[in-house]
């Protein structure tokens, strides 16, 4: 009767930990998670109105962001052993994921009204860090006319 207690604990206990995911795959799958629901509120900004209605969102993804990026830092790098693992478990879904949000980023910040309303409230992927501001272009002089080759 022993025995039989101590297999179905055993059991038991493997169900539960093939459930469980270890403390890299709940990084990832966080960092994930946090950019498919930043796609999805981007989604839905078309204009200057609907930008302004995702702020509120978009904070709220840029904490959970810098929370994820927090404990990312804490976990470390996962040993090499793991790492080819976590490429296959995640790879597809990352890539689908960093495809659909760098659409909506070039989407949004196409428009300089959606893009003036989002500044600084977007995080970008799983760190909350804020879209760097792009220097501008600074003026180049005109060029003197150059003289056209003869027969043209």
């Amino acid at each position: 009767m022993r025995r039989i207690s101590w297999i179905a604990a055993v059991v038991s206990l493997a169900f539960l930990q093939a459930g469980c995911k270890n403390k890299y795959e709940k990084v990832i799958d966080d960092q994930i998670s946090l950019m498919e629901e930043m796609v999805d509120v981007l989604k839905d900004v078309k204009d200057e109105a609907s930008a302004k209605a995702a702020v509120a969102k978009l904070e709220d993804l840029k904490k959970r962001g810098e929370e994820i990026e927090k404990r990312a830092k804490e976990v470390g790098e996962p040993p090499e052993d793991e790492q080819e693992a976590l490429k296959e478990k995640y790879e597809e879904r990352m890539d689908k994921v960093m495809k659909e949000m760098f659409a909506q980023m070039s989407r949004v910040m196409a428009d300089e009204n959606i893009r003036n309303v989002l500044a600084g409230k977007l995080p970008m992927g799983y760190g909350g860090s804020e879209v760097p501001d792009v220097p501008e272009m600074p003026d180049v002089p005109d060029l003197p006319d150059m003289p056209q080759p003869p027969g043209d």
